[in-house]
């Protein structure tokens, strides 16, 4: 960057001032000269101001720099044309202020242009956006730019003087040095993450290892404490686990077999209590009848009593009677034996249908002994059927949710299959990009060598050619000179001097008489008239004059032109005593395809890497959502074979598919059981009842017929008895007897109540006969116990059972953890070596190394290396090569080795650089100043560095020192550059032609340049 043209507007003393650089033509060295406080920094505030809308120095602020003097409505603007490469472009910025009348700050304007055939295009015209585009252009930021173009007061003594700190931040600004400490804090927090990962992995296997199912065992409790980090143990306690937990399964099987033999006693023994407390309760209920029919006992003895002495008071008429009876009880026989044969034939139709029924009733007996077997054997799942009803309505969306998680397993394993596939475990190639990204920056130094070589050589010829040019005015200067010279000496220079006394000669005229004494000479004045013609000697003394600054014009043109002269030759000389390869067109060329192909290299590498990059990145998600998945894989197989297990036992142990089917199926036998009992039992009590009832009709019938054949003997006996009664006691007809029948009119209702009594005694003793022998002499049950035992039973073989099937789902989650913690084990172990190799780097980059210096700062002790390289170029020749600026190479904490010590070639020892006097001080720093501008530009190949402007230090110079100042200033010069210094010594006024003079009437400043 070079500037043209400065306006300046209500800018410090400058009210409306114009700058034109394009004046100097050839002239890149100039003085700017004025009186303290005229204004001479204020040019670099302006300069600063219009390209970053701030001061030249940090401690100075942008509102300062608007002029006092300036009205309450104008802006403070400055306006700067300059060029850079071979375009040309004006800034126009103006401040914000508050405008009179106003309480609020204008808006900054900033309005950037461009030179497009001879017209400036507007390119931005908002501030922030012209800001960037200025640092782009230019390639730096304010900060780097004060430490490349403008060197205010006191601040390129700042970077030679100040401590580590302050130079990294100020070397990280200039070098952009940020991504090496973002190379080192991502490998920190690669290395945080792979700690993290590794604290993950333990955590998942603690938590693995919590999950494992003790079995309330004291040994296994023991082996659960284990740290996770203890993995060789934990592997080790694994096995005793398994056999522990197989053990104790083996154990409760047999308790559940166990207890299924004391259910089905405990069921078998109930229903054998239920029928003999059946019995039992019939056999009281025929001992109560039959004690209530003895109790009549004594009645009937009574009734028999008096039947007795009525047939032996009267015995004929009981003969009559009897015969009267007989012969009406064979009638009712003959009726009785006819109803009697029709009851018997009537019971037996009934027994037959009864047996019938049974017979038809006993063909479903298998059918209904198999539904009670099957309600024996379902009883559990009927009395849990809402457990298995949930396993059916969960089975089809677990399995879905199963089938869904394997789908979206299997997508990420091809995914991450294809990836893998895609990249084949590359990694990110960073030594290949550091090792292009070295190449490059040799390149680069090989390039700019080799066109610094050029350039030598293209120097060299103009050299060669201005030194002809040079000898020649050289030359023609001192014939120029030797004949100012020769007309000099013509004239009497003691009588020009006199020139000079003519008022003293005419007081002394005035004084003295002829005859005095002179008092200059001692000699007697013989006249005191005018001897000299004064306005002749005038003229000679303009006309000398004349010759003597003509031959000083000559002998100043001619000592710069000797100067110039002896500097190019000693160039010359220089470049002649260089080694200097041959062909470097060629050689060029070359390393700029070099160059060509290593930034394209670089350029796919970095893609690479960055692609690689985000493939570990998509990978390692991928993994994680596949260890998540694989976990819920696990959960869901775990839900699914329990629900497939709880309806498998169902559907074996059922044969249904559906709940409800099954609950309905189960009423429905249930009810036919109930029926198929109450059925038996009705048909038996029938039976019983109805062969009762045959037994006694064919009791009655052999009763009757016995009675009738017993009548008809007795009939026919009582006749004959009758007869002889009747003749034995005289009675010769039956009207007596009937006499005798009318005292006994109560004879049939006593016989029908004596015989009533005992066929009922009969029948009742017959029926507990037969109890007694079914009963015999078995004790009355306890339907409660049994009952609460069988209960109990069912209830403690449904405890066993689960218990079983819990521990085998605990045992099968063992299982599927140990799995689990020796996959994570695995693949911890690989983690833990890997971290390691990421854990040391990360600690050698972070400082943690025997010079204590981070990435970064090795880095910038590269440059800071490199920078005194350069400036001890010119450092040594300020000094007449008695002082080297070297590094500091004592190791401290924090930023180290940025510090800056000086050698002294004399005492052949490092000193502090604080020891340097404040002319060796400024040396110092011009040097490093100039060596970081160098070094900066080499770096950086987008700043172009056309110009520079250095304010004050050259008043700390003695004579010689400063010379060598100007040499090094001179030399930058011929390089192109334009150079500007602020500073008070008027040596620089006689050895640096070109001024530009800033004049101050205590008001405001103008400025004029002086040639």
């Amino acid at each position: 960057m070079k500037p043209l043209k400065l306006h300046l507007q209500n800018v410090g003393p400058f009210m409306d001032e114009t700058i034109d650089f394009t004046q100097l033509h050839n002239n890149e060295l100039f003085l700017i000269s004025g009186k303290t406080g005229s204004g001479k920094s204020m040019l670099f505030d302006a300069i600063v101001f219009a390209l970053y809308g701030k001061a030249s120095t940090a401690s100075r602020k942008e509102g300062a720099l608007r002029s006092h003097f300036a009205d309450g409505k104008s802006p403070m603007e400055v306006e700067l044309i300059f060029q850079l490469k071979d375009k040309q472009f004006k800034v126009i910025r103006q401040g914000a202020f508050v405008k009179e009348g106003n309480k609020n700050q204008t808006h900054p304007n900033l309005a950037v242009y461009e030179l497009e055939n001879d017209r400036y295009e507007l390119r931005e015209s908002k501030v922030n956006a012209g800001n960037n585009y200025i640092q782009e252009l230019l390639g730096v930021n304010i900060e780097q730019f004060r430490q490349l173009f403008i060197l205010p007061q006191g601040e390129f003594k700042k970077f030679l003087f100040s401590k580590s700190s302050s130079k990294q931040e100020i070397l990280r600004t200039l070098f952009n040095t940020n991504r090496f400490e973002a190379l080192q804090q991502r490998l920190v927090n690669q290395n945080k993450e792979e700690k993290k990962k590794i604290e993950m992995r333990h955590q998942q296997i603690e938590q693995l290892w919590n999950k494992v199912e003790d079995f309330d065992n004291e040994k296994l409790q023991e082996y659960k404490t284990l740290p996770s980090i203890q993995t060789e143990k934990l592997l080790n306690s694994i096995p005793e686990f398994e056999r522990i937990g197989k053990e104790i399964y083996q154990q409760l099987e047999n308790e559940k077999i166990q207890q299924d033999e004391l259910k089905q006693k405990a069921e078998k023994s109930f229903r054998e209590a239920e029928e003999l407390n059946q019995k039992m309760a019939e056999q009281s209920d025929l001992t109560a009848q039959l004690e209530t029919l003895e109790k009549q006992a004594s009645e009937i003895k009574i009734l028999e009593a008096q039947l007795k002495k009525i047939r032996e008071v009267r015995p004929l008429h009981q003969i009559i009677e009897n015969i009267s009876g007989q012969t009406a009880k064979l009638n009712e026989l003959n009726d009785r034996f006819e109803k009697i044969e029709a009851h018997i034939q009537q019971y037996q139709s009934q027994l037959q249908t009864v047996t019938t029924q049974q017979e038809k009733l006993a063909e479903t007996q298998n059918d209904i002994e198999l539904q009670q077997q099957f309600m024996n054997d379902t009883q559990y799942f009927y009395q849990n059927h809402q457990q298995y009803k949930n396993a059916y309505r969960n089975q089809a969306q677990v399995q879905e949710e199963y089938e869904q998680s394997q789908k979206d397993l299997k997508q990420n394993e091809q995914l991450l299959k294809r990836i893998e596939a895609d990249y084949q475990n590359e990694q990110p190639d960073y030594e290949r990009l550091n090792q292009l990204t070295q190449q490059i920056f040799d390149l680069k130094q090989q390039i700019k060598d080799t066109e610094a070589t050029i350039e030598k050589e293209e120097a060299q010829v103009q050299r060669l050619t201005r030194l002809k040019v040079l000898e020649q005015e050289l030359t023609d200067n001192t014939q120029k000179l030797n004949e100012f010279q020769a007309k000099i000496s013509q004239f009497n220079t003691n009588q020009l001097e006199l020139d000079n006394q003519e008022t003293m000669i005419k007081k002394l005229q005035s004084m003295l008489q002829p005859g005095d004494q002179c008092p200059i000479c001692g000699n007697t004045i013989q006249s005191l008239s005018d001897h000299l013609d004064f306005e002749e000697l005038r003229a000679q003394r303009e006309m000398l004059n004349t010759l003597h600054e003509n031959k000083e014009e000559i002998r100043t043109a001619h000592s710069k032109l000797e100067a110039e002269y002896n500097m190019l030759k000693s160039e010359v000389e220089k470049f002649e005593r260089e080694e200097l390869p041959e062909n470097n067109t060629q050689i060029l060329q070359d390393l700029k395809k070099q160059y060509e192909k290593a930034e394209t290299d670089k350029q796919h590498q970095d893609k690479r890497n960055k692609e690689i990059e985000k493939a570990n990145a998509q990978v390692q998600q991928i993994k994680d959502d596949i260890q998540s998945l694989q976990l819920t894989l696990t959960q869901k197989k775990a839900d699914i074979e329990k629900i497939d297990g709880l309806i498998e036992d169902f559907e074996k142990g059922t044969s249904f598919r559906n709940v409800m089917d099954f609950m309905n199926d189960f009423a429905q036998k249930q009810d036919m059981v109930k029926d198929y009992q109450k059925q038996t039992e009705a048909l038996k009590q029938q039976e019983i009842e109805v062969k009762q009832q045959i037994a006694i009709e064919q009791t009655k019938h052999t009763s009757v017929q016995d009675n009738r054949k017993e009548t008809d003997k007795a009939i026919a006996h009582l006749k004959q008895q009758s007869q002889i009664e009747m003749e034995n006691i005289g009675i010769q007809s039956t009207d007596e007897v009937q006499e005798i029948l009318d005292l006994m009119p109560k004879k049939e209702e006593i016989e029908e109540r004596i015989k009533i009594y005992h066929d009922k005694e009969n029948n009742l003793s017959h029926k507990l006969a037969e109890l007694k022998a079914v009963i015999g002499n078995q004790e009355h049950p306890d339907l409660e116990q049994l009952s609460n035992n069988l209960e109990t039973q069912k209830r403690v073989l449904e405890e066993k059972s689960k218990r079983l099937n819990e521990h085998e789902f605990k045992l099968q989650l063992n299982a599927s953890h140990f799995t689990e913690i020796h996959e994570h084990i695995d693949v911890l172990a690989k983690e833990l070596a890997e971290q390691q190799e990421i854990f040391d780097l990360a600690e050698i980059l972070s400082g943690k190394n025997i010079q204590k210096l981070t990435l970064e700062n090795y880095v910038l002790v590269y440059y800071l290396e490199m920078i005194l390289e350069y400036a001890n170029k010119r450092f040594m020749r300020m000094t007449n090569n008695r002082y080297i600026l070297k590094r500091s190479e004592e190791v401290t904490q924090g930023y180290s080795g940025l510090e800056i010590v000086v050698f002294d070639s004399h005492s052949n020892k490092t000193r502090h650089i604080s020891t340097l006097s404040g002319g060796e001080s400024f040396q110092a720093s011009l040097a490093l100043a100039l060596g970081l501008s160098e070094v900066v530009q080499q770096e950086s190949g987008g700043i172009t560095l056309e110009s520079m402007f250095i304010d004050e230090g050259f008043g700390t110079l003695d004579q010689e020192t400063l010379e060598t100042a100007l040499d090094t200033l001179l030399n930058i010069k011929s390089t192109g550059r334009m150079v500007g210094i602020i500073s008070h010594v008027s040596e620089l006024k006689q050895r640096i032609p070109t001024i530009l003079e800033v004049k101050t009437d205590a008001y405001q400043s103008t400025t004029q340049f002086k040639f």
